[in-house]
C-alpha cells in the first residue's frame, strides 16, 4: 500500500516545492512585465507596488499600479489604480491561456491635466498606446527590451478576462485657465467583457492597453461633458444678464417717453 502511495507522495511533494520555489519568481515576473511592457506601451513610467497570488483559492490581488505623466506635465501621475482583485479559473492556471473570471479595479484616481485646448496628458498617453498597438507584430517584437522578452518567455502566459470592472473612481481635472486646485469629478463604473477572447488570449501589454485606453476615453468624455455644460451654463447666464439689461433699457426708455409726453 505504501509503495502505491509513494509515487503520489513524490508528485505531491514536487508540486509543493515547485509552488514554493516559483512563487517569488512569479511575483517578480508580473512586476517586471507590468513595469517594462506597460512603460513601453504608454512611453511613461508604469509601476506595480504589490502582487499576491493564492493558487488554492484562485485569487490574486495587485496594489498601487501607477502610470506616470509625460515629463512636460506638472502632476506626477495620470493613473493611480489602487487595489485590484482578480478571480481566476483554477482549472486553467497550468494552461498557456488562463481564464480570468473577474477583475475589479477599485477607487482609481485619474488626473486629467490639459496643456492647451487641443492637448492633455491623457490624449498624449492615448496616442502613445495607439502608436504601439497599431504597429505590426514583428515591429512590436523589435521594440521590446531584452528583459521583457526574457520575462515573457519565462511566463509564456496569456489571459482571457471575462469581466473587468472599474468602480468608485474619481477624476482630477486641471487646466491652464483654472486655479491651482483641481476640479473633482466622478468616474462612472466601467465594465469590459471578454478581453482577449477574440484572439484566444491577450498579452499583458494588450490588457494594459485595453484597460488604460478605456479609462482614458471615459475620463475624456466626462471632462468634455462637464466643460461643455459649464460653457453652455455661462452662455445662458450671459443671455439672462443681457435680457435683464435689455428690460432695464426698455423700462428706462418708456419712462423717458412718458416724461416727455407729460412735459408737452
Amino acid at each position: 500500500m505504501l509503495k502505491k502511495k509513494f509515487p503520489l507522495l513524490l508528485i505531491f511533494a514536487a508540486i509543493i516545492i515547485g509552488i514554493v520555489y516559483y512563487m517569488p519568481s512569479i511575483e517578480k515576473i508580473v512586476k517586471n512585465l507590468t513595469h517594462k511592457y506597460g512603460s513601453e506601451v504608454t512611453k511613461t513610467e508604469v509601476n506595480l507596488g504589490g502582487f499576491n497570488l493564492s493558487l488554492r483559492k484562485g485569487e490574486a490581488s495587485l496594489s498601487n499600479i501607477t502610470v506616470a505623466n509625460p515629463s512636460s506635465y506638472k502632476t506626477p501621475y495620470a493613473f493611480e489604480l489602487g487595489d485590484i482583485s482578480v478571480k481566476l479559473d483554477v482549472a486553467t492556471i497550468a494552461n498557456d491561456v488562463i481564464i480570468v473570471k473577474n477583475v475589479e479595479i477599485i477607487k482609481p484616481v485619474v488626473t486629467y491635466e490639459m496643456a492647451s485646448l487641443t492637448s492633455s496628458n491623457l490624449t498624449d498617453i492615448q496616442k502613445n498606446i495607439t502608436d504601439f498597438t497599431t504597429k505590426p507584430a514583428d515591429k512590436i517584437e523589435e521594440t521590446k527590451s531584452e528583459d521583457v522578452k526574457s520575462d515573457e518567455s519565462a511566463s509564456a502566459k496569456k489571459v482571457i478576462i471575462e469581466n473587468l470592472y472599474v468602480s468608485g473612481g474619481k477624476i482630477q481635472f486641471l487646466a491652464p485657465f483654472m486655479g491651482k486646485e483641481p476640479i473633482a469629478l466622478k468616474l462612472p463604473t466601467i465594465h469590459l467583457k471578454d478581453i482577449g477572447k477574440e484572439k484566444k488570449g491577450a498579452s499583458i501589454g494588450e490588457v494594459v492597453s485595453k484597460v488604460i485606453g478605456s479609462i482614458n476615453d471615459t475620463a475624456v468624455q466626462i471632462v468634455s461633458k462637464e466643460q461643455l455644460s459649464k460653457i453652455t451654463g455661462n452662455i445662458g447666464e450671459e443671455i439672462d444678464k443681457a435680457g435683464e439689461e435689455l428690460n432695464k433699457a426698455k423700462d428706462s426708455l418708456l419712462n423717458s417717453t412718458k416724461n416727455l409726453k407729460n412735459l408737452f
